[in-house]
């Protein structure tokens, strides 16, 4: 295991046993070589973010989205929602640099205007604590966080989604999120090197080589002792028979 994996693995394990009470235990796994593994485990972390944004946790939305710019720089709504994290918490300043850092991204061009009109509307604010109720609903707004004009929950043709729903899409993602992580240890690892076959080991080839030449001595000495064998008794033969002769 690396150090890359261990951060990821606590944080899911900790969300797995009480997501709603880890707002403060958010940990994001630090970026590693493989900078495409980086890229998705942003995207879930991108996702999980503005979840949390609608449910109204803007504190775990920011650490979610703070997060996906530490991982990588190339998802382009990061730093708005990022942005819109620290405008709902209403730490007003951290959200104007953020808010004129996203003005910089050509990637969401589309949201400038609205961006500028929120940063306007910002000017002066300054920061204040608030209580995890006393939150704004960025969502609940038009582009860059503004609100819009007369806009009541009543006539918001698309409310947020019911408790059962979240819920859901946050067991979705944080599934996802295992698996990823899971991958990058399994990578980390390393691939298992399948034991050598018997007929690759040095000690198989050295012996059966011994064994073959032990044999063809032993062969050798047999055939030689039986040639012995019959020369002697050959000569013995000739020597009786001279003798019976004489």
């Amino acid at each position: 295991m690396t150090h890359h994996t261990l951060p990821a693995l606590l944080l899911l394990s900790g969300f797995l046993l009480a997501w709603p009470a880890e707002a403060a235990k958010l940990h994001c796994p630090k970026p590693s070589a493989d900078r495409d593994q980086d890229h998705q485990i942003a995207l879930r972390y991108h996702s999980l973010g503005r979840v949390y944004l609608r449910a109204g946790d803007s504190e775990l939305a920011l650490r979610a989205f703070d997060c996906v710019l530490t991982l990588t720089e190339k998802i382009p709504m990061a730093r708005l929602d990022l942005a819109r994290a620290y405008d709902a918490l209403k730490l007003y300043s951290t959200a104007r640099l953020h808010y004129r850092r996203a003005l910089e991204d050509a990637a969401v061009a589309g949201e400038h205007a609205g961006i500028r009109k929120r940063l306007a509307e910002l000017d002066g604010l300054t920061d204040r604590s608030n209580s995890p109720r006393d939150v704004t609903d960025p969502f609940a707004s038009g582009p860059g966080g503004a609100p819009d004009a007369g806009g009541t929950e009543e006539d918001d043709p698309e409310p947020d989604a019911p408790q059962p729903i979240f819920d859901a899409e946050m067991r979705r993602t944080i599934a996802t999120l295992k698996v990823l992580e899971q991958q990058r240890l399994r990578e980390a690892c390393g691939t298992p090197v399948p034991p050598k076959r018997l007929t690759e080991r040095w000690w198989f080839w050295t012996g059966a080589g011994a064994a073959a030449v032990l044999s063809g001595v032993a062969l050798y000495g047999a055939v030689r002792w039986r040639s012995l064998a019959d020369e002697w008794d050959h000569s013995r033969d000739d020597d009786v028979h001279d003798e019976l002769r004489g």
